[in-house]
């Protein structure tokens, strides 16, 4: 097994130091909202005899992390919506401020310790765990703003959050590949592990994933999209092309329009089983395509440590024990745990 780094907090920053005296006023109008019982565990609906055991962890780096990890786009709303126009707004509009709070808690009842978010929502989990003295570890997604040349600026407000890992988000890191600035990668890895996080390499695609590998550059952990595509809307296997996830929509049925995520199932698995670094998988629901006793156990049984997944308040305890069920069960798994 590979050894990952082992990520230590640094001494406090200007960043960190900057951080909390910006956030004093925020900090004071929650406290009153909080006296309030605006949000507060009295919300939650969990039935706790309903959940079956605890949740078994894995290791990444000196991190403990549940092997069922809370995803972010329900809270970002960065929706996987195919043609639907209205998706993102309604994730958004359900969830408010004070209902992404109830659900965090919720998921903490439930035994989930880690969530991995992009950008646009650290802040938020930020906030939520000053309000409720959480102990919630983030993993930070960060890619390169395209108006930006600074490519550890978000690197750097996302350590000034608080978190507790960093990756580059897959379709940045299919972009670099894409583009051939593999140097990018490298550098973004070589400053989180120098700012004493672990490092992730996302993906949409295995291509970038194996270029990576193939050219030396190797991360702590790998977040890949690992689903089947034994689904109604995914397009045929022979019309997909690498790095096509993020881009070019096609109103032909047979082309991509915004409708599978792992374009190459068995070459996903066949890289997944022979690398000897943590794998969390993702997006095994294919947005909501397949149900979840099928997508949790196809990623663990072809080799994922982890399975990152979006959920809503009233999917948690559901997911929770069907993820519970689909480890107590494993029966073809190969790939020894790596984690």
């Amino acid at each position: 097994m590979k050894q990952s780094c082992n990520p230590i907090k640094p001494m406090l920053s200007r960043r960190e130091t900057l951080k909390n005296l910006v956030s004093i006023p925020v900090l004071g109008l929650f406290g009153s909202l909080r006296s309030q019982k605006v949000y507060g565990s009295d919300s939650l609906r969990i039935n706790q005899s309903e959940i079956k055991r605890n949740l078994p962890k894995g290791k990444i780096g000196n991190l403990e992390i549940t092997r069922l990890i809370m995803g972010g786009n329900q809270i970002t709303g960065s929706a996987h919506a195919r043609d639907l126009k209205y998706v993102s707004k309604l994730f958004k509009a359900y969830n408010s401020e004070r209902k992404v709070f109830e659900t965090l808690q919720l998921a903490e009842k439930a035994g989930i310790n880690t969530i991995s978010i992009g950008f646009t929502g650290v802040s938020l989990v930020a906030e939520y765990k000053k309000q409720t003295q959480s102990k919630m570890q983030v993993f930070g997604q960060v890619g390169v703003p395209n108006d930006s040349d600074n490519i550890y600026g978000l690197i750097e407000q996302t350590i000034d959050y608080g978190v507790d890992a960093l990756q580059v988000v897959g379709y940045y890191s299919d972009w670099c590949v894409r583009d051939k600035r593999l140097d990018v990668i490298d550098k973004m890895l070589n400053k989180i592990r120098s700012e004493g996080y672990v490092a992730g390499l996302g993906a949409h695609t295995i291509d970038t994933l194996i270029t990576c590998e193939e050219n030396g550059i190797i991360p702590d952990y790998y977040m890949t999209t690992m689903h089947h595509d034994n689904y109604w809307s995914a397009h045929p296997l022979e019309n997909r092309k690498p790095f096509e996830v993020d881009g070019k929509r096609h109103l032909d049925h047979n082309l991509f329009h915004d409708n599978c995520f792992c374009l190459f199932p068995e070459r996903t698995v066949e890289f997944v089983n022979r690398i000897k670094t943590p794998v969390v998988g993702y997006k095994m629901l294919a947005a909501g395509a397949i149900d979840p006793p099928d997508g949790f156990n196809w990623a663990f049984e072809n080799g994922a440590d982890f399975i990152c997944v979006g959920m809503f308040d009233f999917q948690i305890e559901e997911d929770v024990n069907i993820f519970l069920d689909t480890l107590a069960n494993l029966k073809n798994r190969k790939r020894e745990w790596f984690a």
